[in-house]
This record gives C-alpha cells, sequence and structure tokens, in this order.
C-alpha cells in the first residue's frame, strides 16, 4: 500500500505522461490530488481524498478508476476537460463541488455511485456521459446538468434525492432504459430546448412539483411510468411528447398539462390523476390512439383552443365529463 500525503502542492501531477497506480492513499494535498496534462492513468483499489481542490483533474487526458474512492477534496470529486475518464465500482462522495464534471470530453460509470456532493451529481458542457447500473444520490443540486448539445445516457441507473431537481437540460439530451428518477424535489426533468427518451421500463416518480417540465423539447416514453408526482405527469410549452403502451398516473393534479403543444400516445394510460386526465391549451392536440382515460378526478380531456383525436380509446368512470372543449374540435 503506498502513500501520498500532505505533499506542498499536488499529489500526482503527470504531464505527457503514463500512470499507473494501485492500492495507493493520496490524501491532504492543498491543490488537486491528481492532475493531468496530455496523461493517461489507471488507478485500482486507490482512495483520493480531502485535497485542497479537485480530486481528479484532466485535460488532454484518459483516465480510469476502479474500485476506488475520491472523497472530501474541497472541488469537484473528477472535472475533466476534452478528457474521457471512466469510474468502475466507483464511490465519489463529499466533495466540495460537483461530483463529476466534463467539458468536451466523455465520462463513463460503470457500477458507480456520486453521492452527497456539495453541488450537483454531473455537470455536462459540450460532453457526454454514459451511465451503467450507477447512481446519482443526494447531491446538493441537481442529479445531472447537460447543456451546449451534451447528451447522457442511463441504463439501469437511479437519480434521486436531490433539492434542485434530477435534471436540468438546456440544447441537450437524456436517454434513460430501465432507469429510475424518483424522489427529487421540484422536478424530475427541467428541459429547455432538448430532448427526453423514457425507454423499457424507466420511472419518474415521486418529485414535489412535475415529472416532467418541457419548454420547445420533445419527449418520447415507450413502456415506461410517470406516476406519483406532486404536480402534473408533464406540464409542456411548445413542446411535442410521443408514446407508446406507457402510464401516466396517480399524479397529484394532471397527467398532462400542455400549452401550444402536442401530445401523441399509442396504447397509453391516464388514470388516477387527482384532477383531470389531460388538459391542453392554445393550439395544443391530443392524439390518443388503443388508450384510456379513465379513474381521474375531474375530467378525463380538457381542451381550450385545441383539436384531438381519440378514436379508438376508452374514456371512463372519471369524476366529472369524460372530455370538455371550449373553442375546440374533438374526433371520436
Amino acid at each position: 500500500f503506498s502513500n501520498f500525503a500532505d505533499n506542498g502542492q499536488i499529489g500526482i501531477d503527470a504531464m505527457s505522461s503514463t500512470v499507473e497506480v494501485n492500492t495507493t492513499q493520496v490524501t491532504g494535498h492543498p491543490q488537486q490530488g491528481v492532475n493531468l496534462f496530455n496523461s493517461a492513468i489507471e488507478m485500482s483499489e486507490s482512495n483520493v481524498d480531502n485535497n485542497g481542490s479537485e480530486g481528479m483533474r484532466a485535460q488532454s487526458s484518459v483516465g480510469a478508476v476502479k474500485n476506488g474512492t475520491i472523497s472530501n477534496n474541497t472541488g469537484d470529486g473528477v472535472a475533466l476537460a476534452s478528457s474521457s475518464g471512466e469510474l468502475d465500482g466507483t464511490t465519489v462522495d463529499s466533495n466540495g463541488g460537483v461530483g463529476a464534471r466534463a467539458s468536451l470530453g466523455k465520462i463513463t460509470l460503470i457500477d458507480a455511485t456520486l453521492s452527497n456532493n456539495a453541488l450537483d451529481g454531473v455537470v455536462l458542457t459540450s460532453a457526454q456521459a454514459a451511465l451503467e447500473n450507477s447512481r446519482l444520490l443526494n447531491n446538493r443540486a441537481f442529479g445531472v446538468v447537460a447543456s451546449e448539445r451534451s447528451l447522457v445516457t442511463l441504463t439501469s441507473s437511479e437519480v434521486s434525492g436531490h433539492p434542485s431537481g434530477g435534471f436540468s437540460l438546456v440544447d441537450s439530451s437524456a436517454d434513460l432504459r430501465a432507469s429510475t428518477v424518483k424522489d427529487n424535489q421540484v422536478n424530475g426533468f427541467d428541459a429547455n430546448n432538448s430532448a427526453v427518451k423514457l425507454l423499457e421500463e424507466s420511472v419518474v416518480s415521486g418529485h414535489s412539483a412535475n415529472g416532467l417540465l418541457l419548454t420547445n423539447s420533445s419527449v418520447e416514453i415507450d413502456a415506461s411510468t410517470v406516476t406519483s408526482n406532486s404536480e402534473s405527469g408533464f406540464t409542456a410549452t411548445d413542446s411535442i411528447i410521443t408514446g407508446f403502451t406507457s402510464r401516466v398516473v396517480s399524479n397529484g393534479s394532471d397527467g398532462f398539462t400542455i400549452t401550444n403543444s402536442k401530445v401523441d400516445l399509442e396504447g397509453r394510460k391516464l388514470a388516477n390523476n387527482t384532477s383531470r386526465g389531460s388538459i391542453g391549451e392554445t393550439n395544443s392536440e391530443v392524439v390518443l390512439k388503443d388508450s384510456t382515460i379513465s379513474n381521474n378526478g375531474s375530467e378525463g380531456l380538457v381542451l381550450t383552443d385545441g383539436t384531438s383525436d381519440i378514436r379508438t380509446s376508452t374514456i371512463n368512470a372519471n369524476g366529472l365529463q369524460g372530455v370538455l372543449g371550449n373553442e375546440s374540435q374533438l374526433t371520436f
């Protein structure tokens, strides 16, 4: 077991080098624990903690950390610039900044946990992140912040317990497969000019506002569920929502609240929402095929200055009207 401790600047500082680190402690440095420029590093069974800046900073470099811990550093846990990094079986916890940050690079998380960091879990700027069997838990702002055409993909992963919300997307994309976004404060997703895919039994649930808040964005939802959010499942302005065989159920207000937007669904269930199954205003369009709108607390579908085509669908057992239209075109 090697120990890099309490040196006067940086623990490991590599320039145009290749570094291999095994069973090592890097701790107590006033600057970064690990600093890379145009270098490559492989770390295994090692800990980077209690350093005065980032745990690991990489510029134009490649890094891999396996079965390690990056914790209690003053800055970000991991900061990548024009670099790629992989965290495999690694925990990034209780750092003073973001858990992992990437700009013009890519970070891959495999069976990793980013938790209790002082800011967001993951921040992407013109970058990519891929999470597989990984967890973003209880970081102190958002779970994921993505901007400037970034892409984040989740497979069998979880984002939960964030006070600012699960995802903040601006000009970016998020693709989820068999993943869960739950119990974040505010919204599960706040998407502006962005695209979201919820696929393969993904779940968005338990948020104190909306499951998804959309502005000029698109969502594809397939075989997934949006449920038990305190306000609406979806609140959308200038957006498009499409999907198949999914459920929007038991939300605290409406299943869908849309303005100047389109909802085009097949095999969907809108049920047991406290208020309406769907409400559309100002040139909105609702198309439902082979779907069910039932057991909502007030109306099944409300349209004002909109259009709907709900042929081959079932609307029953709602608290008030099945369909309520005002200055709208309704097709049954």
